[in-house]
């Protein structure tokens, strides 16, 4: 968990030096996977790990699951209407507990191709506002209604600060939606951070998320309504 109030930089810059990403393979439609995330300190204690533990939950425990979920749900709802809490800028979570390390996870895969119907949650402009909140908690209430999420641009509204992806993704942490439904993104215009030494562009974002992409971002003029509009500069 991030706190605003100790953020540190490395030589006056942002420093984040893991992203982690795992690529599945062979995957079947409409089926359930179970996953855990496993901290070890090195690759022997990782090794040495007894992988058979993430056996399959029984129903009972898959009950439980859903039930503590939905616990968690009601008592940030409680806290909201208790304390009026609403979100800063940036996110500062860190009074939170973090999510508990030992637990199993689970996603249903997407139904067949040409399968219908498919229910979609699209948002956008999430970032780390009041609203963001307000948002979040609905999706996760009627999160059995929905199979993925998309999220159509303008992410976590960093304004060149990197810190504020962290405080985004534990605010993604804090509401526990996407541990168990798909979310696909893509970048809006207030996702292009663009370097200030080579003038490359989303690199925040593609070094965050692995998603399809047509060809790679470029700086360009494009033709609107009123004109040739400059998408990589104020006010867009």
């Amino acid at each position: 968990k991030q706190n605003k109030d100790t953020w540190t930089n490395f030589d006056g810059k942002y420093y984040s030096p893991h992203y982690h990403h795992v690529e599945l393979f062979e995957l079947q439609p409409n089926t359930m996977y179970f996953y855990k995330p496993i901290l070890k300190a090195s690759r022997g204690e990782f090794d040495e790990y007894n992988l058979h533990t993430l056996k399959q939950p029984t129903k009972e425990e898959m009950q439980k699951e859903l039930k503590e979920l939905d616990s968690e749900e009601d008592a940030a709802d409680e806290e909201d209407v208790q304390e009026g809490r609403r979100l800063l800028d940036p996110y500062d979570g860190s009074w939170r507990d973090c999510p508990p390390v030992n637990k199993i996870r689970s996603f249903r895969t997407a139904p067949p191709a040409g399968s219908f119907p498919v229910s979609l949650a699209i948002i956008g402009d999430i970032g780390q506002f009041p609203h963001s909140e307000e948002t979040l908690a609905r999706l996760l209430r009627n999160r059995n209604e929905m199979d993925a999420v998309i999220l159509a641009g303008d992410i976590a509204y960093t304004n060149y600060d990197h810190r504020r992806w962290d405080t985004f993704f534990d605010f993604l942490d804090d509401y526990p939606l996407f541990e168990h439904i798909p979310l696909q993104i893509c970048p809006g215009n207030h996702d292009i951070d663009m370097n200030d030494v080579a003038n490359d562009i989303f690199q925040a974002y593609e070094h965050r998320f692995r998603m399809p992409r047509v060809k790679p971002p470029q700086l360009e003029l494009y033709d609107g309504p009123h004109g040739a509009m400059n998408m990589d500069a104020p006010p867009y």
